[in-house]
């Protein structure tokens, strides 16, 4: 499964592709600027749910599921997608994508620095 807050800007070609794969895809649209994937509204296997965005504070709620990924808007040389599709190939065959994610990102630590690290966490 693909969640995306938007798919205007920057995962309208990733979804694409994966939907061409048959790949299902959920779109959750949010006016607010900061978006959190709760547990709660992840409707797939969560060890096959991969969560991607340039907001490291998206993944609070599921570190080990994400893909932290710079903002790329407007810049026609970017090659952040096929990064993320490449990443996404390799996690097809993966039982799990939690261990991969987190070895490759080590999210979950950097967000609980970061949690431990500020006022009213």
């Amino acid at each position: 499964c693909v969640y995306s807050p938007d798919l205007g800007v920057y995962a309208k070609d990733l979804c694409h592709v994966l939907r061409e794969r048959k790949v299902m895809i959920n779109s959750e649209e949010k006016d607010d600027e900061e978006y959190c994937y709760e547990n709660d509204c992840l409707e797939c296997d969560e060890r096959r749910v991969v969560l991607v965005d340039n907001n490291p504070l998206s993944f609070l709620p599921n570190p080990s599921n994400g893909i932290l990924v710079s903002s790329f808007y407007d810049d026609p040389k970017d090659d952040t997608l096929e990064a993320v599709m490449e990443l996404l190939y390799e996690l097809e065959e993966s039982d799990d994508v939690r261990p991969i994610l987190e070895q490759k990102f080590g999210l979950k630590d950097a967000l609980n620095d970061v949690v431990k690290g500020t006022p009213g966490w």
